[in-house]
């Protein structure tokens, strides 16, 4: 096996983690790379350890989509607490929960991890699939772990994270009596909103011109209009091929006119997520980074936001924390040593906390 070369990829709903590396001896040494972060990494093989959970790879179904996951469970499970991950955006498979799972079935409570429609294991498409549809998959999730006896049915709870902060309410809605829901960077805007701002956010960051600025949100809001209406192709295309050529650009020179894109636009970039958070009932935790890149600022819907939350007497609470972004880690400030990001002080504790408090169980 010496000399042998590895390849793998963990895909998150931002960014993809690249990492190339060879075997030598008990090691695997090699680089990866993040967006335009690279750097080293070694891996040393160390004698296995007595695992403090259970897995079990499982399916179950959505409608006519078969869905692949990983069932993580206490060492001794005996009518246990549970929590189904969802997705963000972008082809996300299981292991890009699989951290918070491992933290919190070494608490107690069993975690459900799955491959989104149409990644890793599960049949279906992403790609074309609407909120809703995603929303159907994660009541199908929790289904499957009412019909275990290893569960409680009266203590399972949702955590979304991104995209999934959208979807895991509106399946929240539709199965009453969960535990709790927990909300991470998810924007309290449409994703239209979310989107449009965060252009705008990133490209001041990166010092873009007014005139950039203005060119490239007139293409963003154009291939809305373009996608919600079917009309318009022939000059949505010429702007693409013209705007294709700039740093900022968002779409390539030959994208062509059913891009799938364009169909994510037309299903989901309406939806109201302040008006699903007003309709829900159960336990929830909202939370947001302070530095999260991806949404505009909190201000403009936070009252929005708060009194959707408080709505229907539910126990809510919102999180923000200052120095992290949308993942939750916080990275060096300018002038440091770029290092690995790190989860932000407390927010580990703050899921712990939150879970605990809405599945303890009274004797």
């Amino acid at each position: 096996m010496d000399g042998a070369t590895i390849h793998f990829e963990l895909v998150g709903d931002t960014s993809t983690a690249v990492f190339d590396g060879k075997i030598a001896g008990d090691a695997i040494h090699g680089t990866w790379k993040e967006g335009d972060r690279l750097g080293n990494f070694e891996l040393k093989r160390v004698p296995a350890t007595h695992e403090a959970f259970h897995e079990e790879n499982v399916t179950f179904i959505s409608g006519n989509v078969h869905l692949a996951g990983t069932l993580l469970s206490p060492s001794q499970p005996s009518h246990a607490p549970a929590i189904v991950f969802v997705q963000g955006a972008g082809p996300e498979t299981r292991n890009a929960s699989r951290f918070l799972a491992e933290f919190l079935v070494k608490r107690g409570v069993a975690a459900l991890i799955y491959d989104k429609r149409g990644t890793g294991g599960s049949s279906g498409d992403w790609q074309h699939s609407s909120f809703e549809d995603l929303a159907d998959d994660v009541e199908a999730a929790v289904r499957f772990l009412k019909s275990r006896s290893d569960i409680d049915p009266n203590r399972i709870g949702l955590m979304g994270s991104s995209q999934g902060g959208w979807i895991a309410p509106m399946a929240a809605v539709k199965v009453p009596g969960l535990a709790f829901v927990i909300v991470k960077s998810a924007a309290p805007m449409t994703p239209e909103e979310q989107e449009l701002g965060r252009v705008e956010k990133q490209m001041r960051t990166e010092g873009d011109s007014a005139s950039d600025i203005a060119e490239a949100l007139s293409l963003y809001r154009n291939a809305i209009a373009y996608a919600r209406s079917g009309k318009g192709w022939g000059s949505l295309a010429s702007q693409i091929s013209a705007d294709s050529k700039q740093k900022w650009s968002m779409f390539d020179a030959d994208t062509p006119k059913d891009y799938w894109f364009f169909d994510q636009i037309r299903l989901s970039f309406s939806h109201d997520p302040i008006s699903v958070m007003a309709q829900l009932k159960s336990p929830v935790l909202v939370i947001f980074g302070g530095e999260d890149e991806d949404a505009p600022p909190l201000q403009g819907s936070l009252n929005r936001l708060l009194e959707a939350m408080r709505s229907n007497g539910k126990d809510a609470k919102l999180e923000v924390f200052p120095s992290a972004g949308h993942d939750l880690r916080v990275e060096a400030g300018k002038g440091k040593a770029w290092d690995f990001p790190r989860f932000a002080p407390g927010y580990l504790n703050s899921l712990e906390d939150w879970v605990e408090l809405h599945t303890h169980q009274i004797e």
